[in-house]
C-alpha cells in the first residue's frame, strides 16, 4: 500500500480534490476533520486546553470553542506550537490505526494544511500539491468560513506557502478554475494506481 499525502494552503481547495479521489475508490483521512472531533470527543485534550488557554476558549456547551482558539494561536506562534504539541501525537496515533484497516488498497490519501510543517509528510512516499492563486484562495474562505480578508491572511503567515512546498512535492494540481483539474487527478490517480501495485 503507497501511503501519499496531499496539503496545500488554506482555500487551495484540498478538500474538493480529496473529494474527487473518494468518488474514484481511494480511501482518505482528513486530518483537519479528525483534529476537530477530538476537541470534541477526547478528555486530555481538553483538559490541556482549559490548562493552556483557559475558560474562554469554551463554549456554552462545554466544548472547546473552534473559532476562539484559532483567534487565539493564529495570532501568536508559540500558542499555536503548545495547540499542536498536544493534537499532532494524537492525530498521528489515529492515523497509524486507520492505515491498518486499509490494507487492500493500492494508495491512501492522507490530507492536512500542514502536512509538511508537521512533518507529517515523513510518513508520506508521494506528496500532492494543490495550488490556486492567493486571492482566489481569500476569496474561497471569505465565501466558506465568513472570516476577514486580515484572518486569512494572518493563518496564511502560519502556514507555508506554495514556494516553501514545491521542493517536497512529487504532483502538483493547479485549482484555479481553468485549469483542467479533473483530468490531472484522473492522471496522478492511475499514475498512484500502478505505484501501489507494483509496491503490493
Amino acid at each position: 500500500m503507497l501511503k501519499v499525502g496531499i496539503t496545500g494552503g488554506i482555500g487551495s481547495g484540498k478538500s474538493m480534490i480529496c473529494s474527487v479521489f473518494k468518488v474514484l475508490g481511494v480511501p482518505v483521512f482528513a486530518a483537519d476533520e479528525v483534529g476537530r472531533d477530538l476537541l470534541n470527543s477526547d478528555s486530555n485534550i481538553g483538559k490541556y486546553i482549559l490548562d493552556h488557554f483557559g475558560t474562554e476558549v469554551f463554549g456554552e456547551d462545554g466544548k472547546p470553542d473552534r473559532k476562539k482558539i484559532a483567534e487565539i494561536v493564529f495570532a501568536n506562534p508559540d500558542k499555536l506550537r503548545e495547540f499542536d504539541s498536544i493534537m499532532h501525537p494524537r492525530v498521528k496515533e489515529i492515523y497509524n490505526s486507520w492505515l491498518f484497516t486499509k490494507n487492500n488498497s493500492p494508495y491512501v490519501i492522507h490530507e492536512a494544511a500542514i502536512l509538511i510543517e508537521s512533518e507529517f509528510y515523513k510518513l508520506c512516499e508521494i506528496i500532492i500539491l494543490v495550488e490556486a492563486p492567493l486571492n482566489l484562495r481569500i476569496n474561497r474562505v471569505i465565501k466558506r468560513d465568513g472570516l476577514s480578508t486580515q484572518e486569512i491572511k494572518q493563518r496564511m503567515v502560519m502556514q507555508y506557502t506554495d514556494e516553501q512546498r514545491r521542493p517536497f512535492g512529487d504532483y502538483t494540481i493547479m485549482n484555479d478554475e481553468n485549469s483542467p483539474v479533473l483530468q490531472r487527478v484522473l492522471d496522478i490517480h492511475n499514475s498512484l494506481l500502478k505505484m501501489g501495485e507494483v509496491k503490493t
